[in-house]
């Protein structure tokens, strides 16, 4: 378990799921509750389902990180959330489209 800075003698835990859709009210909720329930510092999304990219913050301190498509159809999407605190270990990130996210 994570409890400090990233090293070689700490564990990371980490990932993926595919949510069909967080375009929906309660979703983000409901995907945090899961990933603390699983003890996971960071969780890799596909079919987020939203528009554009960009970083945003949660209410309960978890950064997102996302990348979706840039006509306004909510299809396809990825992100990236990780726990609070993780944050700090990300050097940078680059939304490369729909599909593919780098961080």
């Amino acid at each position: 378990m994570t409890t400090g800075a990233i090293s070689a003698k700490t564990t990371t835990l980490i990932g993926f799921w595919n949510v069909r859709t967080m375009y929906e009210l309660g979703r983000m909720a409901q995907v945090i509750a899961e990933m603390k329930c699983y003890k996971l510092d960071i969780l890799g999304i596909s079919e987020s389902r939203w528009t554009k990219s960009g970083r945003m913050k949660t209410t309960t301190g978890e950064t997102v990180l996302y990348s979706g498509r840039e006509d306004y159809l909510h299809h396809e999407g990825v992100a990236i959330i990780m726990k609070k605190g993780m944050e700090k270990y990300l050097m940078e990130w680059k939304p490369v489209n729909s599909r593919i996210i780098q961080a």
